[in-house]
């Protein structure tokens, strides 16, 4: 088990130097820790709306797969958090996780083994504890309502109808189809003609 200890700019620079080759997660890590840790400025200058603090960062990772991005992303954060605020460790991942960190993907068993990572790399950094809720979830889950109860939102706009019958029924098939959904392939145009 990985005991986590304070932060110090130097750390910092020696584990951005070490983990260079992540990619896909390091550069907007980067600019999250040279914001928050006073390093060097990112090329594109400071925005007054950038969180000052670590427990204002909201990290959504809308296509999170197996949660590769956010297993990376714990750490570092709770790493913040543990210094800024004073935390433990074990409390740095519990805030992390509670405030911190957010996923969505279209594939439910994908969204179960992220959760599965995430849960993982908190234990890994602080111990077997409880864990809140994790801000995780599976987006491409099929429509529960039946197609009448779609219609019913359009009220007596018959062409609203139409195409809300047809969104469901582009729809309903999400759990096999996730990101293959294609809204642009009848053009787009829902709310208009009739049902196919």
């Amino acid at each position: 088990m990985t005991k986590l200890q304070p932060t110090t700019n130097e750390s910092l620079k020696s584990e951005r130097e070490v983990l260079r080759e992540q990619h896909l997660t390091q550069p907007p890590i980067d600019r999250i820790l040279q914001k928050l840790s006073c390093m060097e400025l990112p090329a594109a200058g400071i925005f007054d709306s950038w969180p000052n603090f670590a427990r204002l960062i909201r990290l959504l990772d809308p296509c999170m797969g197996s949660g590769h991005f956010l297993v990376f992303a714990l750490p570092l954060l709770v790493r913040l958090r543990m210094e800024e605020e004073k935390l433990s460790a074990q409390a740095a991942v519990v805030a992390v996780l509670k405030d911190n960190i957010h996923g969505l993907e279209l594939d439910e068993r994908c969204t179960q083994i992220a959760a599965f990572n995430v849960a993982l790399t908190a234990w890994k950094l602080a111990g077997y504890q409880a864990l809140p809720s994790l801000n995780m979830a599976c987006s491409g889950l099929a429509p529960i309502a039946m197609e009448a109860e779609w219609m019913a939102l359009a009220g007596n706009n018959f062409r609203a109808r139409n195409g809300m019958a047809r969104l469901h029924n582009l729809f309903k098939d999400a759990p096999v189809l996730g990101s293959l959904i294609n809204p642009l392939a009848q053009g787009g145009k829902y709310l208009r003609g009739r049902v196919p």
